[in-house]
């Protein structure tokens, strides 16, 4: 498939495109369209080069993608004193040396979870309504945020009702629960970084029912929302802010672009197209990303021009875990990182389930060391790991649950994970 950059002024598609996007902000006078066989990725006050700094990390202002969830949401954030969890319509403290989930409410007369009345349900400060919704939770600036689905009678752009993602924010210490005055319209989960909210709408054309999805940046001040890329048609579409940057990756089978997005000047460029590569990406490597492409391994330079592969990850051993010769191991989430080793979820089809697992690879050589299995159904793209545990959310058989297990046991025959539900 060959690329296509078009310059043009994006005025003249002003009416078709804010009939399918009605929070439309004020247009740049230049995109760019790259286009492919079954999409069209658009950028935003496209620049062909855009000169980028050395990237850092803030645990206080940036988003933690460690904990990255279906969805382009996080369901587990880490504070000061440790983790919390969004399970449903509530968030817990995650006490892994109790083995408990605690509801994050102080209130003593407070039933959390376990209430079945509805008006005093919504007063557990723990309580964050989900309503069906990609719900997330973050830790920013010794707050937590937890977006919530509301709908609004009235006008908003012209249109008679205004349906969204609004925000409480909460006291890690459950004390306080309050509505944050900022509102999403149709966002498909968010994240905070460095006093912006990122988000992903979600809609149809009402002409060709094609699947739109656009990005937008939404300052935490109350600022107007600001587009930044969109794509039009069937691709696997995601962004990741780090640093001073918004990192996006959109594609399919055959073509990948990585684009990158500057707040401070508000200008995008696409960085690079990748032939025949599905890298899903990225984890903080080196002086770039690491990316895996089921079992191969990438490096990307920071400025996404550059990626080349690094390794294979092999699996010449699985018999040793109870995978046959004739069983496909399947890698499908986001890098895991600590210092010897590399975690990734995958799943194997047999001829009665498809089984999911943990695989534990050593970083140095890139073998495989240990496959767990899970008895339910991950949902996070990334699993956490620190210095003590790994660990994860997801759907046990009677409801949702966080996965853990102690690192010092992960390399033993017959480790497997705990369970923790409210």
């Amino acid at each position: 498939m060959k690329k296509k950059i078009v310059k043009m002024f994006i005025l003249s598609i002003v009416s078709s495109f804010c009939l399918a996007t009605p929070i439309c902000a004020a247009e740049s006078d230049n995109a760019a369209a790259f286009e492919e066989e079954q999409y069209t990725l658009w950028l935003e006050n496209y620049e062909d080069e855009l000169e980028i700094g050395e990237i850092s990390y803030n645990p206080e202002t940036d988003w933690d993608w460690s904990y990255y969830s279906s969805g382009y949401v996080s369901k587990i954030a880490k504070g000061e004193k440790g983790y919390y969890v969004r399970l449903g319509d509530f968030i817990y403290f995650c006490s892994f040396e109790h083995e408990k989930l605690i509801p994050l409410c102080v209130r003593p007369d407070c039933l959390h979870n376990k209430e079945e009345d509805e008006e005093k349900k919504q007063l557990c400060m723990a309580y964050v309504t989900n309503r069906g919704i990609l719900g997330g939770v973050q830790y920013y600036k010794e707050k937590l945020y937890a977006n919530y689905q509301s709908f609004f009678s009235g006008t908003q752009n012209g249109e008679s009702s205004f349906w969204g993602d609004s925000f409480y924010v909460l006291e890690p210490d459950g004390s306080s629960r309050e509505t944050l005055d900022l509102k999403l319209e149709r966002a498909i989960g968010f994240t905070i970084h460095r006093g912006n909210i990122y988000y992903t709408l979600q809609t149809e054309s009402q002409s060709s029912l094609e699947r739109i999805q656009t990005v937008y940046r939404v300052p935490m001040d109350g600022g107007d929302a600001i587009k930044i890329a969109k794509l039009n048609g069937n691709a696997v579409f995601s962004v990741y802010p780090y640093g001073d940057y918004l990192y996006g990756r959109c594609g399919l089978e055959g073509a990948s672009y990585f684009f990158l997005y500057d707040p401070k000047t508000n200008q995008t460029t696409a960085a690079h197209r990748f032939e025949s590569e599905e890298v899903f990406f990225l984890h903080p490597w080196e002086d770039g990303f690491i990316g895996n492409d089921n079992n191969k391994l990438f490096q990307i330079s920071s400025d996404l021009k550059q990626m080349e592969q690094i390794g294979t990850l092999t699996s010449d051993n699985k018999n040793e875990f109870g995978i046959s010769d004739n069983e496909e191991i399947w890698l499908y989430s986001l890098p895991a990182v600590d210092e010897e080793y590399l975690y990734f979820q995958g799943s194997v089809t047999t001829q009665e389930e498809i089984k999911e697992f943990v695989a534990i690879y050593e970083k140095e050589n890139l073998e495989l060391q240990q496959i767990i299995f899970v008895d339910g159904m991950p949902d996070s793209q990334c699993i956490g790991v620190d210095e003590n545990q790994i660990f994860f959310t997801g759907r046990a058989e009677d409801g949702d649950a966080v996965f853990w297990l102690e690192k010092e046991t992960m390399l033993e025959k017959d480790a497997q994970f705990h369970v923790l539900q409210p």
